[in-house]
């Protein structure tokens, strides 16, 4: 079998989709008439990142990941108000493309401080500088193609 491995995920690793059982061109008759045998329209997407080394010499688990340990998270602007920079902590728990843009209380956009720039796992800190905006509400958006979080701002000069 030979699969399509298309492009790049959110997180840089490769992918493949399939979709109404495309994955195989002939199928036999047997799994054909089965009544396990589904033909779908949904499309199905595989993506195999390998995030480290695996450690099995060890007889102990031990489970400190939060309950969804795939999606990052972002702290509260600091500080807000803010007089010209703002700061934000991003904790990203595995490689991912991102998405960071400026908008202003109108909903325009003004800024753009990631362009599907790829964050690798661990911390980072997240400035804004908005030395040459006027005051008022800003509305700072994290989106990886999965996740959108809005975080409000409030610059004051």
């Amino acid at each position: 079998m030979q699969l399509n491995w298309s492009g790049n995920d959110n997180g840089g690793y490769p992918y493949f989709a399939i979709g109404a059982n495309n994955l195989c061109n002939e199928i036999p008759d047997c799994v054909y008439q089965s009544e396990n045998f589904e033909l779908s329209l949904d499309q199905f997407y595989y993506s195999f990142p390998v995030y480290s080394p695996q450690n099995c010499d060890t007889t102990t688990t031990k489970n400190r990941d939060k309950t969804l340990p795939y999606q990052y998270t972002i702290s509260a602007p600091y500080p807000n108000p803010f007089n010209p920079m703002v700061n934000f902590q991003m904790e990203i728990p595995h490689d991912r493309r991102m998405d960071i843009l400026v908008y202003d209380g109108l909903g325009k956009e003004i800024d753009i401080i990631a362009n599907n720039k790829i964050f690798l796992r661990g911390s980072h800190q997240i400035s804004w500088n908005a030395e040459d905006n006027p005051s008022g509400v800003y509305f700072i958006k994290f989106y990886d193609g999965l996740d959108i979080r809005i975080e409000k701002t409030l610059l004051l000069k």
